[in-house]
């Protein structure tokens, strides 16, 4: 979809920005709306939750999002559960209470 999406955007624009709203954007605005009530909570010590929502998005999309982007490969389900579950353990180990 994303390469779909790429594709087109310089003939219709709007696609892009509704894509983004309905897809990555709602999945960030939702994402760092569980960091603030798990800050509120005092689970979480973040103080910037939009950099922090930046930072684990790209950390859990970067690689895998890239390589299928590109053909180059097609990662097993099992190895992506270990990276997220990695990706998780680190974001955590980051904010986590302190």
């Amino acid at each position: 979809m994303i390469r779909i999406v790429a594709a087109e955007v310089g003939r219709f624009p709007e696609l892009g920005k509704a894509f983004y709203e309905h897809g990555p954007g709602l999945s960030y605005a939702n994402f760092m709306a569980f960091l603030d009530a798990q800050v509120d909570n005092g689970k979480l010590v973040i103080e910037d939750t939009p950099r922090a929502t930046d930072l684990f998005f790209g950390m859990l999309l970067h690689r895998e999002v890239l390589s299928r982007v590109y053909g180059v490969k097609s990662t097993p389900l099992r190895e992506r559960k270990r990276v997220a579950a990695a990706i998780v353990d680190e974001f955590l180990h980051c904010y986590g209470h302190r």
